[in-house]
């Protein structure tokens, strides 16, 4: 009996505990940043503050809404990285919708978010129309209410579902408004995706409390640095768009798949040096290339995170910038010096004449460049966007729920029926890949210590000629990888002389 009420009791706590959690569309003691999609908006940090006094005035800031503060009134300041007013005549500005204003618990569950007369950034003020967006946290699957003051847009919950959020299982309910938009609610963490009519999505990429607590991806700012390790992969889309004048025909002519590998790092106190493979998968070209720099670096890791999932660290992408001249695109990483300055690491190179422009996007591993040729009218825009990133040989990625949007996909991401004669070896070893269904994909061979340290690579197109010599290893334990398209393997070979 006396179990039975333990259960009974343990039940009712946790019963209550559900009911105690209000779906707040905003966590009003913390950081929450989205990220988001498509590439051509930026990514923003929320700080949720329930006292003005409260605001952190930080570098950035995008805009500001003050009112009268009394309980129930929640006022937003949106953070992002500088974008310069002249570029693209300001279009890469956020549109972010409802969550940089004021929101007021009208009732409980029931929230509406305003938008301000006006607000200024840089020397620019913007006029608004005054409006009201509102959210009933409460509504169960079918309900509906009016989401739009103004011109009365109405809100639907259309499904309510669970997902795993960061690593913990969590209620969800999805809305949907005539005019396009759609809200995905969690009782743990809030708003953890919303779009604009279509035009835009923002999804939940991390929350931050003091002192200690995060939950998901850490958004870095302006002054975080990082760095890269051998093994590391970074997997990219780059899209390439050319338009004419005034922007006329923009259209994607190219959009590209493509990996870099870590191969060999040092460091030393004067200077820095990478070589780096990168990997065209859908034209199977394959290269390589050596990354160098100096300066007194210092090198940081600014990722965090809770909830029992386990995340690794990402890297952003910078670009260099300059007028009327041959300008190196892409790039990796960044570090700084003692004294502060930053500077740019190099893993990819493009070259554009003219009037050149770059963006950095506050989110992780996106990167803008506008470049728009002095005199013609003419126009290129090209992204190019981090979609995964290994480490350890495994995948690490946004933890956004699957009903919100895709989750990222790994490249190799089956097997490969690979066969290797003689085992062990003392000089030449023979591959023999037996599916030859990936026969006219280029080949990618690598020898790595137990380490899991790269010491050889190769690259074949001709799948009936793969051998590695090894004649030049010391006797030993050691890991070949193959990757063909998709498809990897890993072997363990013994060099025996």
């Amino acid at each position: 009996m006396r179990e039975k009420y333990i259960i009974l009791l343990t039940c009712l706590l946790y019963g209550n505990l559900l009911i105690g959690q209000n779906w707040q569309p905003i966590s009003t003691t913390a950081i929450t940043s989205y990220k988001s999609s498509p590439s051509t908006s930026d990514s923003v940090l929320i700080y949720g503050v329930p006292n003005f006094s409260e605001i952190v005035m930080k570098q950035s800031i995008q805009s500001l809404y003050i009112d009268s503060t009394i309980n129930n009134q929640y006022y937003f300041n949106r953070q992002q990285n500088y974008h310069p007013q002249t570029l693209y005549n300001g279009t890469l500005k956020a549109k972010m919708h409802f969550l940089n204003e004021k929101m007021i618990e009208v009732s409980p569950g029931l929230y509406h978010f305003y938008s301000p007369d006006s607000f200024q950034t840089g020397y620019y003020t913007y006029q608004n129309t005054p409006d009201s967006f509102v959210i009933n946290t409460l509504a169960n699957v079918n309900e509906s209410w009016i989401y739009k003051l103004n011109q009365p847009d109405i809100a639907t919950v259309v499904a309510a579902d669970e997902e795993y959020i960061f690593g913990v299982l969590d209620s969800i309910k999805i809305i949907t408004v005539n005019t396009g938009d759609s809200i995905v609610l969690s009782k743990n963490y809030g708003i953890i995706h919303f779009s604009d009519a279509g035009q835009s999505s923002y999804q939940l990429a991390g929350i931050e409390t003091a002192p200690t607590q995060n939950y998901g991806l850490k958004m870095p700012n302006t002054y975080d640095v990082y760095d890269f390790e051998v093994g590391n992969v970074f997997n990219y889309i780059s899209s390439y768009n050319f338009g004419g004048p005034g922007g006329a025909g923009n259209s994607n002519v190219n959009t590209v798949l493509y990996r870099y590998d870590i191969m060999t790092k040092q460091v030393t106190a004067t200077g820095f040096s990478y070589s780096v493979d990168y990997n065209f998968i859908e034209t199977h070209n394959y290269d390589s290339d050596t990354v160098t720099g100096s300066g007194n670096t210092t090198w940081v890791f600014d990722y965090a995170i809770g909830g029992g999932t386990d995340f690794t660290k990402q890297a952003f992408e910078f670009t260099n910038s300059t007028t009327n001249s041959a300008i190196m695109l892409g790039g990796c990483g960044q570090y700084q010096d003692s004294s502060g300055r930053q500077y740019e690491t190099y893993f990819y190179r493009g070259y554009f004449d003219g009037f050149h422009k770059s963006v950095l996007s506050p989110h992780l591993g996106e990167i803008y460049n506008y470049d728009s040729q002095s005199g013609l009218g003419n126009s290129i825009f090209s992204s190019k966007k981090l979609t995964g990133y290994y480490i350890d040989g495994v995948l690490a990625g946004d933890t956004i729920p699957k009903a919100v949007y895709n989750s990222i996909h790994p490249l190799q991401n089956a097997e490969l029926a690979l066969e290797i004669t003689p085992n062990p070896a003392h000089d030449i070893v023979q591959l023999t890949i037996t599916d030859h269904v990936h026969t006219n994909e280029a080949i990618h061979v690598q020898v790595l210590n137990v380490q899991g340290k790269p010491l050889k690579k190769q690259f074949h197109t001709d799948h009936d000629a793969l051998t590695v010599d090894v004649s030049d290893l010391p006797s030993g334990v050691y890991l070949l990888k193959v990757e063909v398209a998709h498809f990897k393997a890993i072997r363990k070979i013994v060099v025996a002389h």
